[in-house]
């Protein structure tokens, strides 16, 4: 089932069955409008990149020096699109995750970059760093999406012996998760290895999806993937917006948050406590996984997301999302 025919599905249910309770809300800024800020007039100075990313770094405490190889775009979406466009073009394969979330598939795909999949739940499975065969490029999540953990230290190891095992082994590491203004030291410990992509936006912590996203590359790779970033600058309307939303909105990843944790304690309160989670979430989110099927949980009058929108084959597992619990 796709994310389209879910909501399909969805919105005919909840229309049948008004007393349902929905856990199925996947849309973040609908459920936190009340927090979205207002965009500016654009001012009238012109607003540059470079300054951008040295304004990223310095919003992140990174060191400021960073900002020469943070590259600006669009969000992650776009950050992704020119990666693979570039490793594609270089002949190179990826490892992607086939049960977070299928856009990243479909990425892949429209940029011709060839790719195989790998599992992250119950447990990650992250290929063998012996394998000389496979993909040498690998997207990961930090934290996980859906099952809201970040890497463990078992993780860590795995990816870092992985890339160990050659040097022009790359890893992508998408953490527009992270609701705050430091990165998780899983996140920075693969970055300073050397041959990791650290990519992030305001889509999820300020609400404002594809206006805005950094992709901080290896040192190595400024030469080569430059190119691919300052070909298309992202509009000066969403650049300008991005500068106001890094500096007169700086608390507001707290504040999304916060949001988050108060709909989780209705969720765990409610319903959670009720069912066997395949794991427990330690990162600030709102998906849920549960040990039980969709149909069942909609058979006790509970709405949650099929696993197979998120692109996962597991059928005795359902996600359960609590935006729209914390009113």
């Amino acid at each position: 089932m796709t994310y389209e025919q879910f909501q399909i599905l969805r919105s005919q249910t909840l229309r049948e069955r008004p007393t349902i309770v929905d856990c199925s809300e996947m849309n973040l800024y609908a459920s936190l409008a009340r927090l979205v800020p207002v965009a500016p007039t654009p001012p009238n100075a012109r607003v540059h990149r470079c300054h951008l990313a040295l304004e990223w770094t310095e919003l992140f405490g990174l060191p400021a020096t960073w900002a020469a190889r943070a590259f600006v775009s669009n969000g992650v979406r776009d950050s992704l699109a020119r990666l693979f466009g570039c490793y594609a073009k270089r002949g190179h394969s990826t490892w992607i995750p086939g049960d977070c979330y299928p856009v990243f598939q479909s990425l892949a795909r429209a940029n011709k970059l060839e790719f195989q999949e790998y599992a992250t739940f119950p447990r990650s499975v992250w290929p063998a760093e012996g394998d000389s065969t496979g993909p040498d490029v690998l997207l990961a999540m930090n934290p996980l999406k859906p099952a809201g953990r970040w890497l463990t230290d078992q993780d860590v190891s795995a990816l870092l012996r992985w890339l160990a095992a050659n040097p022009n082994r790359r890893l992508l590491l998408d953490c527009v998760y992270t609701f705050g203004t430091s990165f998780h030291e899983s996140t920075m410990e693969l970055v300073r290895g050397g041959q990791t992509t650290l990519l992030h936006s305001l889509t999820k912590g300020w609400l404002r999806p594809r206006i805005f996203g950094v992709a901080l590359v290896p040192l190595r790779d400024v030469a080569m993937l430059a190119p691919a970033f300052r070909q298309e600058s992202p509009s000066q309307s969403n650049l300008a917006e991005a500068q106001f939303l890094m500096n007169a909105c700086r608390a507001l990843p707290e504040k999304v948050a916060r949001a988050i944790e108060a709909a989780n304690r209705t969720l765990r309160s409610n319903i959670l406590a009720k069912y066997g989670m395949v794991e427990l979430s330690n990162s600030v989110g709102y998906f849920h996984v549960i040990s039980r099927p969709w149909s069942q949980m909609l058979a006790d009058g509970i709405l949650g997301i099929p696993p197979a929108v998120f692109g996962s084959e597991d059928s005795d597992i359902t996600i359960l999302s609590s935006l729209g619990l914390d009113r």
